[in-house]
């Protein structure tokens, strides 16, 4: 009789390691990331698209749940993306805004279902979120207002005899697009023969680029630089300057350091672009979406590298 009892508790003892062994494999093994960002079709968000994959893949079982609206200004739609991953019940959340107050309402349902949120490369309107009680877990990404100060700088050392300045601005209310143009402007305020004479939202577009950039020329024929605040609408600046006829004669200075971007400014077209490095942004982000499944506490910001790509510079990292 004895040895029944001790052959049934070995047994059950057994079967409960059994079971915490299994649970504990697919909590390390059954993770299911949703990975948000704000569109596919611009080159940035596909290399941190990319990164992030590649990371995710390092550990079995983890799952990266890849959503993107079609343009970046559709905030709706990416707040449905989000809204379809709550309904999935993914573990955690990596979001990058398309508008820095829109998507509160999203991070908000995120909150009530104990999903964490990460939000990566563009900040969240911190003010708006304390007043509505929205919680994210941390910030990983570039600061946008020194890249912009870089840019500015750029330029600066580009017309040291001063001229007229335009800006090509993003999405109103991004803060990524708000960042970039407050450092751009505060180099600028150090350089008073430097005049900003039109500064517009191109939504960071290309063709919007193009688009804006042509009637800022039209109504200020005297403009010696520009500024894209990201490569998109810069390269839609360089179209218009180049159907123009202006040559070399305009400074243009991006911001993402995307391939296209970089192989112009090989080709002597364009001057300068800010990286920002997206492949780190992704890999981080799935880095620390998981140590947060992990019940690990991580810092609440988490800076990534930022500096400026020259023709110099573009030239050697080929």
């Amino acid at each position: 009789m004895k040895c029944r009892l001790l052959q049934t508790a070995v047994l059950s003892c057994l079967a409960i390691a059994v079971f915490l062994g299994q649970l504990g494999c697919h909590r390390q093994q059954g993770i299911r990331i949703g990975f948000v960002v704000t569109t596919l079709s611009n080159p940035y968000f596909v290399t941190m698209v990319n990164a992030a994959k590649v990371e995710a893949a390092k550990t079995p079982g983890v799952q990266l749940i890849v959503q993107a609206p079609d343009q970046a200004v559709q905030v709706g739609q990416q707040i449905d993306d989000v809204d379809n991953l709550i309904a999935q019940h993914v573990d955690v959340l990596c979001i990058v805004p398309a508008d820095s107050k829109g998507i509160l309402p999203a991070i908000a349902k995120a909150n009530q279902a104990g999903i964490p949120v990460l939000i990566l490369d563009n900040r969240i309107d911190q003010d708006l979120a304390a007043k509505e009680g929205v919680h994210t877990v941390t910030y990983i990404g570039s600061d946008n207002f020194v890249g912009g100060k870089m840019a500015g700088q750029y330029m600066i050392s580009k017309l040291p005899h001063g001229g007229d300045v335009a800006i090509l601005e993003g999405v109103s209310g991004v803060d990524a697009a708000i960042q970039r143009k407050a450092g751009f402007l505060e180099a600028l305020a150090s350089a008073p023969q430097l005049h900003v004479v039109a500064s517009q939202p191109a939504d960071w577009d290309r063709e919007k680029g193009l688009n804006v950039f042509q009637n800022m020329l039209q109504a200020h024929p005297n403009i010696k630089g520009v500024f894209g605040s990201n490569d998109e609408m810069a390269l839609g600046a360089l179209q218009a300057i180049q159907t123009a006829g202006k040559g070399h004669k305009i400074v243009i200075v991006g911001y993402d350091a995307i391939q296209d971007s970089l192989s112009s400014i090989r080709n002597g077209e364009m001057d300068a672009t800010i990286a920002q490095m997206p492949d780190q942004v992704g890999q981080l982000g799935v880095q620390y979406a998981l140590q947060v499944t992990q019940g690990k506490s991580i810092p609440l910001n988490i800076p990534t590298e930022v500096r400026l790509i020259t023709r110099e510079s573009a030239l050697q990292s080929r």
